[in-house]
């Protein structure tokens, strides 16, 4: 019985070496080097709500201008990202024109901007969307803020924003950024 259990052994061992032998020959190690994987997230980029009364002083003036940064950290001068699409959506219920820049910034130097913006009075779900393709060496890449300049436009006749009047514009972007694990 133990003849039998040590040729058993034996016999199973040298059948596991030839089959894990001959499994190796027809490998193809470079297939790796072929590999693209082409990842994409999305991220939030600058988010705001607007009551009326942001845009009236206490002396009742208009402030025409509204300007944000944000930091932003999906480049990190990283030239895997391969292209990027901006997703913007605006409910404007005042009845003034608003205009919007949007920039992306190396600390003070614009790398990249879009086309602006310009967004209806009374605009409910006002949608914009932007593809930015990006190439090697791209100034874009170099990133590390985004910057927008929210811009309310004079009214026609002369009137300005009435702050008793509860209203808010609302302004959301995101961004779909797509990936390449090749360079």
């Amino acid at each position: 019985m133990i003849m039998k259990t040590k040729t058993t052994k034996r016999f199973l061992g040298l059948v596991l070496l030839l089959l894990l032998a001959s499994c190796v020959k027809n490998l193809d190690f470079d297939q790796a080097n072929d590999l693209d994987l082409t990842p994409t997230f999305v991220v939030s980029l600058v988010n705001a709500e607007l009551q009326q009364t942001f845009f009236v002083s206490p002396n009742g003036n208009e402030t025409y201008q509204f300007k944000d940064e944000s930091t932003i950290n999906f480049f990190n001068n990283d030239s895997h990202v391969t292209k990027i699409d901006l997703n913007f959506e605006f409910t404007n219920p005042f009845n003034r024109q608003f205009l919007i820049d949007f920039n992306f910034l190396n600390n003070t130097t614009v790398t990249h901007s879009i086309s602006q913006i310009s967004v209806p009075a009374n605009a409910t779900a006002f949608k914009f969307t932007e593809e930015i393709p990006l190439t090697a060496n791209s100034p874009i890449y170099n990133s590390n803020k985004v910057e927008v300049t929210v811009t309310l436009l004079p009214s026609s006749d002369g009137s300005i924003i009435d702050i008793n009047e509860p209203k808010t514009f609302i302004f959301h972007s995101a961004g779909t950024i797509y990936l390449s694990t090749k360079k």
